[in-house]
């Protein structure tokens, strides 16, 4: 998801504009409303300061301001259900019109979802990513190494030896 939303707002970003079409943050766990937006404030380099309505307000400001498409929450089971209303209303207001994508490890996203069952109408749609097979595999590593890692040096992660090792350590399963 990372990689996705740099490799997408390198794509769009134009020169002098204030452009970031997808807005990724890590949910540390229980998480609050407070530290949601300032998680949303810190990946739009905005100020975090204020109280909570001051944050509210800069982050939907913010978001239209940098045309933000799409959040995507990583780790969204960690959000207190308090907080859920708080990302409801960043997805209902009119003007921005993103759409929010909940990430998580599937049995506590869906525990934690459920209990809300205006979180349930919104936003649950279930995808899992099963094993992939070679290819596919070795392509995400390849983005990973390249996007997330960004080592001085080539780690190889994708030559022959390291990747078979990789294959086998992980059986070739994403984010498990």
């Amino acid at each position: 998801c990372k990689s996705f939303a740099k490799s997408y707002n390198k794509f769009r970003s134009g020169k002098g504009k204030r452009i970031k079409p997808v807005v990724y943050i890590l949910i540390p766990v229980s998480c609050r409303s407070r530290t949601f937006f300032i998680k949303l404030l810190i990946s739009l380099n905005k100020p975090t300061n204020g109280d909570i309505d001051d944050l509210r307000e800069r982050t939907l400001d913010s978001l239209a301001i940098h045309q933000t498409e799409m959040l995507i929450v990583d780790e969204a089971n960690h959000l207190e259900q308090k907080t859920f209303s708080d990302l409801r209303h960043v997805y209902d207001e009119e003007e921005l019109n993103i759409a929010v994508l909940l990430v998580g490890t599937t049995n506590r996203l869906r525990t934690v979802v459920k209990n809300n069952e205006q979180v349930v109408g919104r936003f649950l749609e279930e995808y899992e990513i099963d094993r992939l097979d070679d290819k596919e595999f070795k392509k995400m590593v390849g983005l990973w190494e390249r996007d997330d890692l960004q080592l001085p040096e080539h780690s190889n992660l994708t030559k022959r030896i390291t990747f078979s090792k990789l294959k086998i350590a992980t059986k070739k399963l994403v984010g498990r």
